[in-house]
């Protein structure tokens, strides 16, 4: 779980392979992120927590905009999730998915993107690079 840089929504995810934004407001379920699977291991937001980074026991990880006013649709590819913004693949999950944890770095770096990383059951560590470009207006971009 992780909890809202504001506090008032906590994000859930588990056995299910769902990820669950709870509105501690409406004492609900917001909305889901369905795209992973098999069970959810871990969860991150964005040094500016408007994205939210989830990694699976099925080996992938998803880069989702949990801002406020997300899309209706998913313009990329309209069969997905409106709110996946990508997908990392390349950090295989093992026996072991439970201890992995995925991570952003605390600071964008000069051209605007950001880095996340995880752990893999090879034993490696997997770092993407430039994944986002922050725009000064709170929008999302590849």
């Amino acid at each position: 779980m992780k909890w809202s840089a504001d506090g008032q929504s906590i994000f859930v995810g588990g056995v299910d392979n769902d990820v669950h934004v709870f509105s501690l407001a409406h004492h609900a379920i917001s909305y889901s992120l369905r795209a992973h699977t098999d069970t959810i291991a871990s969860l991150a937001l964005s040094p500016n927590s408007s994205l939210l980074l989830s990694a699976s026991m099925d080996s992938v990880l998803h880069l989702w905009s949990v801002q406020p006013f997300a899309p209706t649709i998913n313009t990329a590819n309209p069969a997905l999730h409106p709110r996946l913004v990508r997908s990392f693949y390349g950090a295989p999950a093992g026996f072991e998915g439970l201890l992995r944890k995925a991570s952003w770095s605390k600071h964008p770096q000069a051209d605007g993107g950001g880095m996340v990383a995880i752990g893999g059951a090879d034993r490696s560590l997997t770092v993407w690079v430039s994944v986002v470009f922050w725009q000064s207006d709170g929008g999302v971009t590849d």
